[in-house]
Parts: C-alpha cells; structure tokens; sequence
C-alpha cells in the first residue's frame, strides 16, 4: 500500500476509534497518519482529546523515566497506563504544541507544558522567547519568569527537577535589568552565597561620579541585606557576610572569642561569656538581633505577590485538557 493511502486510512481509522471511545488506539493511528491529516492546533473535540491524551501519555512517559533513573520501582504500574505509541512521536507532537505556544504568545501554556513534562531545556526556550518579543525584551519578561518561579514552589514536586527549574530561572534573571532582588530569592534556593555576595557588592558600589548621596542601587542592596536577615537563614546569611567582607568576617570571629574568653575568665563565668558575645553578622548586615539566630533554618523565601497565579499543570490531565491549542 503507498504511504500516502495508508496514512488515509491509519485517519479514517483514528476516527473511528474515536467515536468508539477508544482514545489509546485513536491516538496511535493518529499519529501514524502524520501533521497532515492530524492537525494538534484544530480545536475541534477530536483533536482535543488526542492532544489531551498524548499529553498525558508523555507526562506519565517523563515521570516513568525520572523514576527509573532514581531507582524508582513504578514501572509496572505506569507502563499499563501508556498508550501503545513510540515515545518519539509523543515528544514530537508535544514539541509542536510548544512551539505553536510561542508563537501565538500562550506562555502560560508553554510553561505548564514545560514544567510538567519535566523538560528543563525546553523550559528554557520557551522563558527566553518570552524574554525576547520582536527581537528586544519583552516587558513581560520578568512576570513569567517569576510565573516559572512561583510555579516550580507550588507545583513541582521532584526536588532535583525543582533545583533544575531554579537554575533556568537564575539564568533567565542574569540577563535580565533590575531583576536583582528576585535574583537574589533564587540564588538563596539553590545555597549559592557567593553568587548573592557578588549581586550585592554590585549593587552597593554602583554610585555615579561626584554622588554625595545612597542611590537607589544602593538602597536596593541594603533593603535585600535587611530581607536576608529576616529570612532567618542565618546560616546562609554567615556565608554571605564571609564572602562580602572575609577579612571583617575573620576579625569578628576573633573579637568574639576574645570577648569571650575574658567574660569566661571573669566573675560569672559562662553567663556572663553568653551575655558578652556579641549578635553574628552585626557589623555585616543591619538589623541584625540575638533573638534572630533562633529561627527555624533555611526556611522558604516569601516571595511578593504575583498578579498572575500559576496554573497548576500537574495531576489528572489540569493543562493538558485546556482548550484553544490555535
């Protein structure tokens, strides 16, 4: 039979199938029967509910090899829930849906699909088109990347595919302008101090020639010092402190022990040795207080309130049975 009348027919029998209500085998002629004739951005029911179910499929396909890879044991169970089609027609259809989504602007779409299809590459594709609209930077840029932020913290349960997520994110921020602050959030997630050190030494040395007083780049890395107290990661916050001022760092760690010992030595001992030592971190970061180191370690940063709530892409079929792929 010549390709062409057999892709006819693999169609007709799609829907056939179809109208049978059977989504497995509707699917796996459908793809056979090419972009042609199975178009994934018609919004009629027949496509929908294929595209629905190839994504499902595809999710249920990642999720499988994730677990597989960590030496997870649910192979049996998600096998007898796949539709009997390769998984490079899947992940070819699924790329199209992406790539119609950029092109038609859908980037909360393309993101869910991203996120729950556990595609970190692609999610960085689709946050870097939304970065660039018209070959400069789109001035929604920075709201889907912070979309991509909250949505990793809500949705996404997999911690390393989590930490994948926050460092597409971190990368998108990088080249990004006035993004310091929610850079900042991010680089606390992934425990990089150094790199948080870096962002505030560049904000708070960027003064013009001849200022007599704080600018506002200034002022943005005061209040993100102030913010990184209150975080109670005082920990993380030592580390930072080390890597901003290590020859400061050192001189209050000896003072410390010095104020220490002699409190120790003196009438009181260990009492008065406790009411001596001075708060960590006072002379490197502001607002610091005694009563702030016995807060609950590395809690998650609170971050501002987002006009746009993420859409929760995981579960039984939530982004995927979204209508309008055109």
């Amino acid at each position: 039979m010549p390709p062409q009348l057999r892709q006819v027919a693999a169609a007709v029998a799609s829907r056939v199938f179809f109208h049978l209500e059977e989504p497995t085998q509707a699917l796996r002629l459908a793809l056979q029967a090419g972009p042609e004739h199975f178009d994934v951005m018609e919004r009629s029911p027949y496509e929908e509910r294929l595209v629905s179910a190839a994504l499902d499929a595809y999710y249920a396909e990642r999720r499988r090899g994730d677990d597989a890879g960590a030496g997870g044991d649910q192979k049996g169970e998600v096998e007898g829930e796949l539709p009997a089609v390769p998984v490079e027609q899947l992940r070819s259809m699924v790329y199209r849906i992406l790539d119609n989504c950029c092109e038609t602007g859908k980037w909360d779409l393309a993101l869910s699909i991203a996120l729950e299809s556990r595609e970190p590459d692609r999610l960085k594709q689709v946050l870097e088109s939304s970065c660039k609209v018209g070959g400069k930077v789109g001035e929604d840029a920075a709201r889907w990347i912070r979309y991509t932020l909250k949505a990793s913290n809500d949705v996404v349960s997999d911690k390393s595919f989590r930490l994948r997520v926050w460092q597409v994110v971190a990368d998108c921020l990088e080249k990004l302008e006035g993004q310091q602050y929610h850079l900042v959030l991010v680089y606390q997630l992934l425990n990089k101090p150094d790199k948080v050190a870096g962002v505030l030494k560049t904000l708070l040395e960027d003064s013009p020639a001849g200022a007599t007083s704080v600018g506002d780049s200034q002022l943005l890395g005061l209040q993100i010092c102030f913010d990184l107290m209150d975080s109670g990661d005082q920990a993380f916050a030592k580390k930072v402190a080390k890597a901003m001022f290590p020859g400061a760092a050192e001189e209050e760690e000896e003072a410390a022990a010095a104020a220490a010992a002699e409190a120790a030595a003196a009438p009181g001992g260990a009492a008065a040795a406790a009411a001596a030592a001075p708060p960590p971190l006072a002379a490197a970061f502001p607002g610091s207080s005694a009563s702030a180191s016995a807060a609950p370690a590395r809690p998650a940063p609170q971050f501002p309130p987002d006009p746009l709530p993420p859409r929760r892409a995981a579960g039984a079929r939530g982004a995927s049975r979204r209508r309008g792929w055109g």
